[in-house]
């Protein structure tokens, strides 16, 4: 199981009631934080910034089965041309 929280923007695609609870995906092999964002309904160009285990991740990134996987949206204006590797 990976263990999700969406912030900022991306909270809209959960319709959880409590924000504060990790969202539960279930672990698939070969899974990137790309895929992973597509699985919840997340574009990938709306991941500005994502983080496995409190470290920076790339959008290519593998997730293994216990992860703890954060993703952050846009946070305040600027250019929404610029998105991470």
């Amino acid at each position: 199981m990976i263990n999700v929280r969406l912030y900022t923007t991306l909270r809209k695609h959960w319709d959880n009631a409590d924000v504060n609870l990790p969202i539960q995906v279930e672990f698939e092999p070969e899974m990137t934080i790309a895929r992973l964002a597509t699985k919840l309904g997340v574009g990938e160009t709306e991941v500005m910034l994502a983080a496995v285990n409190n470290q920076i991740a790339g959008h290519n990134q593998l997730v293994q089965d216990g992860d703890e996987v954060s993703l952050f949206g846009a946070m305040a204006g600027g250019d929404h041309s610029a998105t991470m590797p």
